[in-house]
């Protein structure tokens, strides 16, 4: 009888710390990160060269969506993932320009076109909580993730 009532004991705190261990449900949605992790970032949520367009020809439009608490002071693009021959342009609006060279990734379906990859990224200016931010203290950025989009791009002449 001792042993049974033993072993109920057993089986019962063991179940309690099984429910008690388990992970609670979460308060905010998986895809995006905390609203307070929010306001100190940027993110590009997509990008497209041309606005999606199958065909195109230059300059091309680097639509994109950001979100995140920072407004975005400069931008980026290059046809290397790694941004080797990029250098940071004033970011000036939500759809900027580029003109420059993309990777050629190979013929299109249609005569006189290139298949063109581009990669792109913003970042933005973190402000400092202090106010005694020196002139002489570097700017600290924060860079988005990057995003990439292809298009045929219609060749002239």
């Amino acid at each position: 009888m001792r042993a049974r009532f033993l072993a109920a004991v057993f089986m019962v705190a063991v179940a309690g710390e099984r429910l008690g261990a388990q992970t609670p449900v979460p308060t905010t949605s998986p895809s995006l990160p905390s609203p307070l992790v929010l306001a100190d970032t940027v993110i590009l949520s997509s990008f497209a060269l041309a606005n999606g367009a199958t065909f195109a020809s230059g300059p091309l439009t680097l639509n994109h969506v950001l979100i995140g608490g920072l407004t975005p002071s400069h931008y980026r693009v290059s046809r290397y993932p790694d941004f080797r021959d990029a250098t940071w342009l004033a970011y000036a609006g939500n759809a900027p320009t580029w003109t420059g060279n993309a990777e050629q990734t190979g013929p299109c379906s249609s005569v006189q076109t290139l298949r063109f990859l581009a990669h792109f990224q913003v970042r933005a200016r973190k402000t400092s909580a202090s106010k005694t931010t020196s002139l002489t203290t570097p700017a600290t950025y924060v860079q988005s993730n990057v995003r990439s989009d292809t298009t045929c791009l219609v060749i002239s002449g």
